[in-house]
This record gives C-alpha cells, sequence and structure tokens, in this order.
C-alpha cells in the first residue's frame, strides 16, 4: 500500500511536470534540457518529501473496519456474518491527503492557466501545443471528478475504490498518451519526410502549407508590399522636405552675411570720411594762425619773399 502511494505520487509529478513544463515553452522562450530536467525532478522531489516525512512521522498501518453482522439469504444453517475490511490507513491520513491534493490541484490550476494562455497558437514546429493543452484538461477534470468521491463517498467500498482509482489513472494515461503522440505518428505516416521540413539557416521551415495557411500568407505578403510601397514614398517626401528645410536655411545665412558685410562695409567708408575731413581743415588752419600771429596778411606771402631774394642779388653785385 505505502509502495502503491509513492508511485502514484511519482509517476503524477513526472508526467504533469513534464506537461506543465512542455506548455511553459511554448508561452516563453525554448530552455535547454538540462533545466527541463531539473524542474521534472523538482516537481517529483516535492511528492517525494511529502511520501517520505508522511512515513516517517505518521506511518501507514493495517487496521481492520468492522461491519454489522448479517444472516445470509440462501443459507439454511444458523450462522452469521460479520464482514471485516482491512486497510493501510495513518491517524492523520486526511490530512497528507489533503496537502498532497492541494499541491496537485496548484499544478492543475497552473497548467490550465498556461494551456488557455497558449490555446491560439498554431506554430508548425509546436504543432503538438493544442494536444498538450487537452491532455492537461483532460487531467484536471478526471481528478477533479474522482478525487472527492474516492476520497468522500465510496472510501470504506473496496470493490468502487479500486475501480475508480484504476478507471481514472487508465483513462488519463491513454487519453494522454494519444493526444500527444497520435498526431505524431499519423503526420509521419502521411507526409514523406523529403517533404517534411526544409533546413534553412538551422532552423526547420515547413515546406508544404496548407491552403489556409498560403491564404493567410499571401494576404500577409501583399499587405507587407503595400505598406512597403506607403513607407518608401513617406520616406521620399520626408528627404524632399529635409531638402528644402536646408536650401532654406542655407538662402537665410546666406541673407544674413550679405546685411553683416554690408554694414560692415559702410561703417567703414564712414569712418574714412570723418578723417579725409578732419586733416584737410586742420592743414588749412595752421597756416592761418601762424600768419595772424605774424602780423602778416595772407596775401603779402609772396612779396617778402621777393624782397629777400633782390636783397641778396644786390650784395652780391656790390661784392663783385
Amino acid at each position: 500500500m505505502v509502495g502503491r502511494q509513492a508511485l502514484m505520487r511519482k509517476s503524477s509529478g513526472q508526467a504533469y511536470g513534464a506537461l506543465l513544463e512542455k506548455r511553459n515553452t511554448v508561452l516563453n522562450q525554448p530552455i535547454s534540457p538540462t533545466k527541463f530536467y531539473v524542474i521534472v525532478a523538482a516537481l517529483t522531489a516535492v511528492d517525494v518529501f511529502v511520501c517520505f516525512v508522511w512515513i516517517l512521522i505518521d506511518p501507514l498501518q493495517l487496521t481492520e473496519q468492522k461491519f454489522p453482522l448479517f444472516t445470509p439469504a440462501d443459507s439454511e444453517e444458523d450462522e452469521m456474518i460479520m464482514p471485516v475490511l482491512l486497510q493501510c490507513q495513518s491517524n492523520q491520513q486526511e490530512v497528507w491527503i489533503g496537502i498532497i491534493m492541494g499541491f496537485k490541484c496548484l499544478l492543475l490550476v497552473f497548467g490550465t492557466f498556461l494551456s488557455y494562455e497558449t490555446r491560439n497558437l498554431k506554430l508548425r514546429f509546436i504543432n503538438d501545443s493544442r494536444f498538450v493543452g487537452l491532455a492537461i484538461y483532460n487531467v484536471a477534470v478526471m481528478t477533479l471528478v474522482t478525487a472527492p468521491v474516492v476520497t468522500l463517498l465510496i472510501h470504506g467500498k473496496v470493490d468502487a475504490n479500486f475501480a475508480f482509482i484504476s478507471l481514472t489513472v487508465l483513462i488519463c494515461t491513454y487519453i494522454s498518451v494519444g493526444l500527444i503522440y497520435g498526431p505524431k505518428i499519423r503526420h509521419i505516416i502521411k507526409v514523406p519526410p523529403s517533404a517534411d521540413e526544409v533546413q534553412q539557416n538551422g532552423n526547420a521551415v515547413p515546406a508544404v502549407m496548407s491552403k489556409v495557411d498560403q491564404k493567410r500568407y499571401d494576404m500577409l505578403k501583399k499587405e507587407n508590399e503595400t505598406l512597403q510601397k506607403q513607407i518608401e514614398e513617406k520616406e521620399r517626401k520626408i528627404h524632399e522636405c529635409r531638402e528644402r528645410l536646408e536650401a532654406l536655411t542655407n538662402s537665410s545665412e546666406t541673407e544674413d552675411m550679405n546685411a553683416q558685410l554690408l554694414s560692415g562695409n559702410n561703417k567703414q567708408l564712414t569712418d574714412e570720411n570723418m578723417t579725409y575731413s578732419t586733416a584737410t581743415t586742420l592743414t588749412t588752419t595752421i597756416p592761418l594762425i601762424d600768419l595772424q600771429q605774424n602780423g602778416n596778411h595772407p596775401g603779402q606771402i609772396y612779396e617778402n619773399d621777393n624782397d629777400d631774394d633782390r636783397s641778396s642779388t644786390s650784395s652780391d653785385e656790390i661784392l663783385l
């Protein structure tokens, strides 16, 4: 009984943990095989730890459950039968079962959430995503239906208990295996390897598409071409606007420079005119001032010079 409990926990943890991690690789980036095995091993380790603590603290023991006496209907002898049911139970079995079922329910809820989030993925390289989701839904529904019935309603009925547990395990196993591996086997049988996939740059690319995918591909290609033309037109207009803006900027800069040069030339010419007029005034006023100081008139300058020349000439004649 102990071995069966531990084996069921281990099997469910490995199988359902692998399904959960498969859905997680679809939702996020693909992970390495080593990390995948580590996650599955961690989920299995939780079940092993709970079972180990259960066995150490509250081990399973053989108990007898006696039922009321009854007289057989087709018996002629004076005898009565008291049914006795032998069970492997622990004192706090309901608590341990609740802990294990709570952990499994969290896994079921998380797996159902991942399956719902990736329900619309139809990519070829993860073509089993929908079937993995169906397998998780199958396990979740069967577990939610069977666990309360087995634990609460038919706990004391051996035949019904065994039948429910066995049927649940078999149905979940066969449906999950059929959903995951059935489409793969069908694809291998129907599609030859030469037409399956082609390798481009190390990535698997589908070589043959269905009619729906081909139609969608053509629509997307046409839309892409239209958008590409619109982008080219917008870029051409942007280039023209930039050229016009540069031309306007250059013309405005040229006008500013010309205005600055003209203003500089005008200022220089004004300064030169002021310099020339000042020098002329000075040269004309200085001789007038000197003549006025000597008491001569301006018109007598040349006469004095002639008198000096005449006196010098007469003195030269006397000496001869």
